[in-house]
């Protein structure tokens, strides 16, 4: 009997900060990477919440690795510092065909120190998703640079952000939040 191949596993992993003093907005930083970890694919100049694709090891790893990975990007893209990791977080996990993709919603007083970043209300994320130009098709169109949320209305990073505006200490982002994912859930 031949020996398993062990599987190398990626997932994406994000870091939902939502700041009480900026009324329970959402961070956001604008992509400045070309690729991405699907072959072919930019979201160079599009919006999304600081994390992204991470490796997870064929050897045994700790239960807060993606975590701990999490955390690095978040103070790599956005220069947030110091966020301690005190046991399990809430975090939800979301399967879309083979991609998944875990959301951390962290309630903190804490600003960026680098990268081109936004505080949205669930509004505003909503209509980010809608406006969605990828850089190949912001190219094609003869616009100057890709816009709106990564990926679009409805697709993994709108419904990951939704998710951690549930937790959102306003309650008005919370309550729209939670109608615009029943909404998106209905046409599943």
């Amino acid at each position: 009997m031949q020996p398993r191949e062990k599987i190398r596993c990626t997932i994406g992993i994000y870091i939902a900060i939502l700041n009480p003093d900026r009324h329970g907005r959402l961070l956001i930083w604008r992509r400045t990477e070309e690729g991405s970890i699907i072959p072919g694919v930019s979201f160079y100049g599009n919006w999304e919440m600081p994390g992204g694709g991470v490796y997870v090891p064929s050897t045994q790893v700790g239960y807060d690795y993606p975590l701990k990975e999490g955390v690095r990007q978040l103070e790599e893209e956005v220069g947030i510092k110091g966020l301690r990791l005190l046991g399990m977080r809430p975090t939800s996990i979301l399967l879309f065909q083979t991609d998944l993709a875990l959301v951390v919603p962290w309630i903190v007083s804490a600003e960026p120190t680098k990268g081109e970043t936004r505080w949205v209300s669930t509004a505003e994320y909503n209509q980010l998703a809608k406006e969605f130009i990828g850089p190949k098709e912001a190219k094609e169109q003869g616009l100057p640079e890709a816009r709106g949320l990564v990926s679009g209305w409805g697709k993994r990073m709108h419904c990951l952000g939704l998710w951690a505006l549930t937790h959102s200490p306003n309650e008005d982002f919370t309550g729209e939040a939670l109608s615009t994912l029943d909404s998106i859930i209905g046409t599943w």
